[in-house]
């Protein structure tokens, strides 16, 4: 019996390199019902809200389905999904926190948790490292990004699913060759959106990385390098100059709105989320590449998703990792995750996408994904970042000058 339990909702909202296969999670259908759970097994499923499985949608049917099979194939075993947010007294990472506090028979065996909650919740030993030799291998397999992002410590936390990112779109009728690259963009006429009022400045925090960047120092503390930085802020600068990018773009404080301006006619190319580019209806004016860098070979900043065990006073995990493999056998969670917009996290996933112009640009960001720094780095480095955004365009100071004010506000974090 599949039990849908909604606590709250919220809104859908080195680099990577290609590595051969090695080996792959089995389908666990082969592998039979678990021997060790009891008729009065009950496995606890905790899901944020964007991968609800009750949802009216292809990806919410997908996920239905999958799990109303390992039921069936485990009729042994009570399956219980509930639905958490993703942020907030009700968030996933907090209710967590509060039921291995009070309540531990009510924590979950498994669960869905992005890279920056996995890695907290491992800190605070809210996590079980994972043992089990067969979710190791398949967790080897994944892209370096996404291994990256479920190590700890060089314990094994979690089983990439995949990975939410920005991408650069573009009106293909615009553009003579697709705007990767910075001299394409500064060649005109067309005009490009940034999210240049993000707290985070994502997009100028992902060139600074892609021009060489580093977050911190041969020390290991956070800091800053000038030149990497200076680059970027020159080539926005000239980019304004000359017309190009638009002024809005320090009003943009996400993604998700330089991707409405690019839609609603604002601009000619913009950064976009994934998802939403990959679930629009009749885009095929429009084309995608990694954000533009100025070698043109691009770069995303990946945020991965993955299953994770929760810590249980309870020694056995068996159901939980017969149905961690379940859900992350490569011909499902390549169907599943295309359809919730999501990178693959192995080559095993991307091998079973059609191949087509989404397979082609899945491709191409993969090869140039690397890993979205975690919440304290965004947090340090996003003020000082978008202010010498701010100081550039407005003329306040050179590129030169705004970024050596930002590289001493990192090495002396202002109050």
């Amino acid at each position: 019996m599949l039990l849908a339990a909604a606590c709250g909702s919220a809104p859908a909202g080195t680099p990577g390199t290609m590595q051969a296969p090695s080996a792959t999670l089995p389908p666990a259908a082969t592998a039979g019902p678990t021997p060790t759970a009891s008729p009065s097994t009950t496995l606890r499923l905790w899901l944020p809200s964007p991968f609800d499985p009750a949802a009216e949608n292809p990806a919410g049917e997908l996920l239905r389905q999958r799990l109303e099979a390992f039921q069936a194939e485990h009729p042994e075993i009570q399956l219980e999904v509930r639905i958490k947010e993703l942020a907030g007294k009700a968030g996933l990472l907090s209710t967590l926190a509060a039921a291995h506090e009070a309540a531990p028979g009510a924590l979950p065996d498994l669960l869905l948790l992005p890279a920056e909650d996995l890695n907290a919740a491992a800190l605070k030993g809210l996590l079980s490292p994972i043992d089990s030799e067969t979710i190791g291998r398949a967790a080897q397999e994944s892209y370096d990004y996404a291994l990256a992002a479920v190590k700890l410590d060089n314990a094994l936390y979690g089983l990439p699913l995949g990975a939410q990112t920005t991408i650069f779109a573009y009106r293909k009728d615009a553009f003579q060759e697709a705007p990767v690259a910075w001299s394409t963009l500064l060649s005109g006429p067309a005009t490009f959106a940034i999210p240049g009022g993000s707290p985070r400045a994502e997009f100028v925090l992902a060139l600074y990385i892609a021009q060489g960047g580093t977050l911190m120092d041969s020390q290991g503390k956070p800091a800053l390098q000038v030149e990497p930085l200076q680059n970027v802020l020159t080539f926005l600068l000239a980019a304004q100059d000359a017309g190009l990018l638009i002024p809005s773009s320090l009003q943009f404080t996400s993604a998700e709105e330089t991707w409405k301006a690019l839609r609603n006619g604002m601009a000619h190319a913009a950064s976009a989320p994934l998802p939403a580019f990959l679930a629009t209806p009749g885009a095929s004016s429009l084309g995608a590449v990694p954000l533009p860098t100025a070698d043109g070979e691009g770069i995303v900043l990946a945020r991965t998703w993955a299953w994770s065990l929760a810590e249980r006073p309870e020694q056995d995990r068996q159901a939980a990792i017969d149905l961690m493999a379940w859900l992350a056998e490569p011909s499902f969670a390549s169907r599943w995750g295309r359809q919730v917009g999501l990178l693959p996290a192995a080559p095993a996933q991307l091998e079973r996408w059609p191949q087509d112009a989404t397979s082609a640009l899945a491709s191409r960001l993969l090869s140039v994904a690397q890993p979205s720094p975690r919440p304290e780095v965004w947090d340090l480095f996003g003020g000082p970042l978008q202010a010498a955004l701010r100081a550039t365009l407005a003329g306040d100071a050179t590129p030169r000058a705004a970024a050596q004010e930002a590289a001493e506000k990192i090495q002396v974090p202002q109050p």
